[in-house]
């Protein structure tokens, strides 16, 4: 295995849970090149975490605002990221894992040629299509995710056929992000001894949501066991849509 492509262009919390999968992709693939295809957005993030050997930012959200995914073609792909697929296929792909379930996603792989893909794919007599272990752990996914207590870290690693490793997340805020939290601890009135915890209890697609109940179970018994750590403090994260979850 020489080249293993990892195409995952945004949200920044699917992103940082790469990282496990792919520090154990290094760990199986030691002498493999691995490319993270990810939106300009987001690739400072990707640059900073220095998992992968060569980052290839994309217009992937400005090119939706254009185009709606599902009307998306192949020829549309390969004319506005010809340069993009030029520098990746530099080196054959043998690899090539989608962590996104879009149609672009499927579009800009098959250009690629990659001996395998993992997840998301297209072919043009086929469509699109899931390749038969993803497709089945959709499914389980999706009929019983309340019930499963992996995090989009495990499914990623089980996916990629590697194992996790429990790396830290790595993201390096920069100085004003650093200056808002700041004032956001003074205005909370946070200590920089306070355990702080901090859960994003929502999720944009129902077969991503973990399911209110689990959080609740584990905020308790994290403040059962708050006298061993000192003072707890939990964050619930999200947009106002979710504000009813908490």
């Amino acid at each position: 295995m020489n080249h293993i492509v990892i195409f995952r262009t945004h949200r920044f919390g699917d992103i940082l849970q790469t990282h496990p999968m792919l520090q154990g992709l290094r760990d199986k693939y030691p002498q493999a090149h691995l490319t993270f295809i990810v939106d300009d957005t987001y690739q400072e993030l990707v640059d900073k975490a220095g998992l992968v050997d060569s980052v290839v930012a994309i217009s992937y959200a400005r090119t939706l605002a254009r185009v709606p995914d599902k009307s998306l073609t192949s020829a549309q792909v390969l004319t506005s990221f010809g340069s993009s697929l030029k520098q990746i296929i530099q080196r054959p792909v043998d690899m090539a894992i989608n962590r996104s379930f879009s149609n672009f996603s499927a579009l800009f792989l098959a250009e690629l040629s990659p001996q395998k893909i993992i997840g998301k794919q297209y072919h043009p007599n086929n469509g699109f299509f899931f390749d038969p272990h993803t497709a089945l752990f959709m499914k389980n996914l999706i009929r019983h995710r309340t019930m499963s207590p992996k995090h989009l870290a495990d499914m990623g690693c089980e996916l990629a056929g590697v194992i996790p490793l429990q790396p830290r997340l790595q993201f390096h805020p920069d100085p004003a992000d650093q200056e808002w939290w700041q004032q956001q601890m003074s205005a909370y009135q946070i200590m920089p001894d306070d355990l702080l915890i901090g859960l994003q209890v929502g999720a944009n697609k129902p077969f991503r949501q973990w399911g209110v109940e689990n959080y609740a179970a584990i905020i308790n018994k994290l403040f059962d066991e708050a006298d061993e750590h000192g003072r707890l403090i939990i964050l619930c994260f999200g947009d106002a849509s979710e504000k009813h979850l908490v």
